[in-house]
């Protein structure tokens, strides 16, 4: 709080963590869906690309008209300052290497989610960066 009030500031980016994902997850034993008929499985499949299409649309969707709340409302966009992202990134990075050294089913998954993160990331860059960082500058509303 400040002498003139509340702090209404809202810090970006949201998630700090690299690790973070829009995701609709469903926890399976690999040993019971395997047995389960094919279109049960792919029952399964479909409804769980569904499921998370439709969240990721309302994120997209609702976000927007959410931001115009708060600004509305006297909030102030603000960006976290760079070693505050960095600190939060090495913390994180520090307890998925503890994580991962303490069950190999997380170290599994996390150095998938790792692997695909970095092949992913050059692509990301040139197809959505450029394209997001042309549209925020070029846009003036």
């Amino acid at each position: 709080m400040t002498s003139s009030g509340p702090d209404r500031s809202t810090y970006r980016p949201v998630r700090i963590s690299a690790a973070t994902s829009l995701q609709v997850s469903a926890y399976i034993n690999a040993d019971a869906y395997n047995k389960l008929p094919k279109h049960y499985q792919a029952a399964l499949s479909q409804a769980s690309a569904a499921a998370t299409n439709d969240m990721i649309a309302k994120y997209d969707a609702e976000n927007p008209a959410a931001l115009r709340r708060l600004i509305s409302q006297g909030a102030q966009l603000k960006a976290f300052p760079k070693p505050v992202l960095d600190a939060c990134y090495a913390e994180a990075n520090k307890l998925y290497a503890e994580l991962s050294a303490a069950s190999p089913e997380f170290k599994k998954i996390y150095d998938s989610m790792v692997a695909f993160r970095d092949n992913e990331l050059p692509w990301f860059r040139v197809a959505e960066g450029s394209y997001d960082s042309y549209m925020g500058t070029t846009i003036k509303r």
